[in-house]
């Protein structure tokens, strides 16, 4: 292996990698973090290598560079708890539709059982399957006039149905 002590930036981090992840292991919950921002710090400042002359401390520079890092994960951190909290909000509005959805389902499903076989047959081929009048008289074998009686005591059926099941308060 080759020697590097003669290595300007080898010494200077050496020197400055105490002192940065020490900061920023004070500062974050997770050793794992203070490792990858400790990184992130040092490829920042190998970025600007070498410092400029104005730079009196190196290593109170390095963490005055960590601090920055620092703020920056907070604001990640921040983010991230954001986004997990919008996604469990949307999740749980989402499953609240779902139960909403389900439960409005099955107050159709037993308003619509309350409704006489035939005046049913012709409300869902009318109004779910959306065929004409016409098409529902020919598929349930009725004249015109007929389906259209069908339809009006169905539909009249189908409201007395929902009365009685939002009166069960399901």
């Amino acid at each position: 292996m080759a020697d590097r002590t003669g290595d300007p930036f080898r010494v200077f981090y050496d020197r400055a990698l105490p002192a940065v992840f020490g900061y920023l292991r004070t500062r974050l919950a997770d050793p794992s973090r203070a490792e990858d921002v400790t990184q992130e710090v040092f490829m920042a400042i190998t970025r600007q290598w070498p410092l400029p002359a104005t730079v009196r401390d190196e290593v109170a520079f390095a963490v005055g560079v960590a601090r920055h890092k620092l703020i920056d994960e907070y604001r990640r951190q921040d983010q991230h708890v954001k986004r997990t909290k919008r996604y469990a909000a949307m999740q749980s509005a989402s499953a609240a539709a779902r139960r909403d959805t389900a439960a409005v389902e099955v107050r159709v499903q037993w308003a619509l059982d309350s409704v006489p076989a035939a005046q049913r047959a012709a409300l869902v081929l009318r109004y779910v399957d959306e065929l004409s009048v016409k098409e529902v008289a020919k598929a349930i074998g009725k004249s015109r006039r007929a389906t259209e009686s069908l339809l009006v005591r169905g539909t009249r059926a189908l409201r007395r149905g929902f009365a009685k099941v939002e009166a069960w308060d399901v």
